[in-house]
């Protein structure tokens, strides 16, 4: 008799086209919002995405899966369910698989544990009171953030951060809304930086713009980046004020294993929202700009930067040399005091020289 992960297994890589399609019959057919459906299309997705991509389910992959998604799971758990049921059902009598009864069995189970996974993230981040010691941290950075003025003392932050919040590295990803791409910007070793970037919608653990807890980042975080920065537990927290976003800080203890409740998550998460108001002033956003006179050309081979041209690109739609965009780009830094055209074009964008 073959092991009922096996059956299940198999019957997700042969028929996953088939149960996505009646899952979204199934979704569509009920009398929800056009949001609640999409919303019911994405959760039904990437579970059967998650269980069809695993040999045997890996219930840390299902627990990470759950706590990226725990609030909407939550807000759509009856149709979730039924609509993944009425498609193993439909596909299983479709299709007369041998091996129905095997399937319906780890079915139920990955299901009952999904449930206890979101019950038990939930219940923990509502029972447990944030302690004196986290609110003596908050005071501390929270005067920090009053004390320092501007993008630039991030740097400093982050330092302060470590050292207040107890994690050996304190990285910051700033987001490209132009492109939907994020990078490394400050917190590590440069070259390191260099290499942490990624496109938005491919990258769970950023495009869900929510905090979440790694223990183990592989397989979401990309490769290269775990082995550069010696990558093993980490924490993700979006920086976001007034709908806007700004990046991520990501903390760990470079190396070393490390746990994280689910009410200390929350607690990283208002850490977080703090430091988006800090970067969210008015007054921040715009001192850059009213120091910053640019000339015509130069907002033109900005705007070209923006939409990804190279210096050659550029020059051809210019009509201008490449020496000259080279000089223009050179003074664009200058003037903003970038290290390089990223941070050019994020420092232009977050003081307003950008629209």
């Amino acid at each position: 008799m073959i092991e009922p992960q096996l059956a299940y297994s198999l019957f997700l890589k042969m028929y996953c086209s088939e149960l996505l399609e009646s899952a979204a019959i199934f979704v569509e057919e009920q009398a929800t919002t056009i949001e609640e459906k999409r919303t019911l299309h994405v959760l039904t997705t990437s579970f059967v995405q998650l269980l069809t991509n695993q040999r045997v389910v890996d219930k840390e992959a299902l627990h990470y899966w759950v706590q990226i998604r725990s609030q909407t799971i939550l807000a759509h758990s009856t149709l979730f369910v039924e609509a993944l049921s009425y498609a193993l059902e439909t596909v299983l009598h479709a299709t007369q698989y041998t091996y129905r009864d095997q399937v319906l069995q780890v079915h139920e189970t990955l299901l009952t544990q999904s449930k206890d996974f979101v019950s038990q993230w939930h219940q923990n981040s509502q029972d447990e009171p944030f302690s004196e010691q986290w609110r003596l941290q908050m005071d501390t950075f929270s005067k920090a953030l009053i004390r320092y003025n501007g993008s630039e003392d991030l740097a400093i932050l982050l330092k302060l951060a470590e050292e207040t919040f107890q994690f050996k590295r304190c990285i910051f990803l700033s987001y490209h809304p132009w492109l939907d791409e994020f990078s490394g910007a400050i917190g590590a070793d440069r070259q390191a930086l260099e290499r942490l970037r990624g496109k938005i919608d491919v990258e769970p653990v950023f495009s869900m713009k929510r905090a979440i807890f790694l223990k183990n980042p592989a397989p979401y975080v990309q490769p290269v980046a775990i082995e550069m920065l010696n990558l093993s537990s980490v924490i993700f927290i979006p920086i976001m004020h007034d709908q806007q976003l700004y990046g991520w800080l990501s903390f760990d203890q470079m190396g070393e294993s490390f746990d994280c409740s689910a009410t200390y998550l929350n607690f990283l998460q208002e850490v977080g929202n703090r430091l988006g108001m800090y970067l969210g002033r008015p007054q921040l956003r715009n001192r850059l700009n009213r120091n910053i006179t640019l000339t015509e050309k130069e907002k033109l081979v900005l705007y070209l930067l923006l939409e990804g041209h190279s210096n050659k690109e550029i020059a051809s739609l210019l009509y201008m040399s490449e020496f000259t965009v080279r000089d223009y780009v050179k003074m664009l830094m200058q003037k903003t005091e970038a290290r390089n055209r990223t941070h050019l074009i994020t420092l232009a964008f977050r003081s307003g020289l950008i629209d």
